[in-house]
């Protein structure tokens, strides 16, 4: 990322949203902070799932290109392959191994929800800041889906290490349902731009008959928002009821 194309109000309305969203973040959830480590996993930790999953899509995965997917097959493509597979597998891998290192460290860090919720936010944050160069937007649901995801991959964490114990099926399930949410989130979105706005995306009058064929896909797509809010929200509340008693 180039940080030199971007101007000072471009910088920030990429990064307004992802900051807001990790100091609300740790404020519901300060009883399982470190003090100064959340700092470094959100800038840190941000940086290095944004740069690895920038490398994975250069060097590893079959990317679409320069331009925005056409088909319904490139759109699951996109969706799945170049988005969820490769973020939440490289997010998995970062919140993974600041476990278990706090574990052989015995670190104050208590939290992998707020560590999987910081580490999406700071991957937005890079993210909303690369979107920034060419056009700036708030991107609020995207960076809420991020957060969402990685709260709960950071819960399934905390079921999969138990004790000196490694559990098998929540430690896939930390994995694989972030990647199901994501894709779908994502597949949904480029599947309302192709049916609605059609292959070029140029912004042109929708037609009605489009539209209606594209609300399914607009349901969907609210649908796994909502679920992955309402999810993250509820695990929030858990883990305050659980420090409280």
């Amino acid at each position: 990322m180039n940080a030199l194309s971007l101007t000072p109000g471009d910088a920030l309305v990429g990064a307004a949203v992802p900051l807001v969203v990790a100091a609300i973040l740790v404020a519901s959830l300060r009883r399982g902070t470190g003090g100064g480590l959340v700092p470094v996993i959100f800038a840190v930790g941000g940086w290095v799932t944004h740069w690895f999953n920038a490398l994975l899509l250069r060097n590893v995965i079959p990317a679409l290109g320069e331009h925005d997917p056409a088909t319904a097959a490139e759109a699951w493509y996109s969706g799945f392959v170049e988005a969820a597979v490769p973020e939440e597998l490289v997010r998995f891998v970062c919140a993974l191994a600041l476990a278990f290192a706090w574990r052989r460290s015995r670190s104050r860090f208590t939290a992998p929800e707020l560590a999987g919720g910081l580490l999406a936010s700071g991957f937005a944050l890079f993210e909303n800041l690369d979107y920034a160069r060419t056009f700036p937007e708030w991107r609020i649901m995207a960076v809420l889906s991020h957060v969402g995801a990685g709260i709960i991959m950071g819960r399934f964490l905390r079921h999969a290490l138990v004790g000196d114990a490694l559990r098998t099926l929540p430690l896939f399930a930390a994995l694989l349902v972030p990647v199901v949410m994501h894709g779908l989130f994502d597949s949904a979105f480029f599947m309302v731009e192709i049916i609605a706005f059609g292959v070029e995306g140029n912004g042109s009058a929708v037609e009605d008959e489009a539209m209606l064929r594209a609300l399914p896909w607009m349901a969907a797509y609210f649908l796994v928002f909502l679920a992955e809010l309402v999810w993250a929200a509820s695990i929030i509340w858990r883990f305050r009821r659980e420090a409280r008693e």
